[in-house]
């Protein structure tokens, strides 16, 4: 993961939350291969971009539990 796409894809990370204000909840879809050991904090997603990836992994974004479709999601209907 190159430092701008990583930078561009927080920007539309950032842009995605305004537009929802504190009452929305966003959800991207974090699917991994399913076939490996499944982590829901460290597994990289599987042909998912960067966005997703990147959504993921910061902090109080929660990850579902599924091996190979799981959902990340922050906001008040994240659970």
């Amino acid at each position: 993961m190159g430092n701008e796409s990583t930078t561009r894809a927080q920007m539309l990370i950032d842009a995605l939350r305004d537009a929802l204000g504190p009452a929305g909840t966003l959800v991207m879809p974090t699917m991994s291969d399913g076939a490996s050991v499944f982590d829901p904090k460290t597994t990289p997603t599987c042909e998912m971009g960067i966005v997703a990836e990147t959504f993921f992994r910061q902090p109080g974004v929660l990850r579902s539990t599924h091996p190979g479709a799981s959902f990340a999601a922050a906001g008040p209907h994240a659970w």
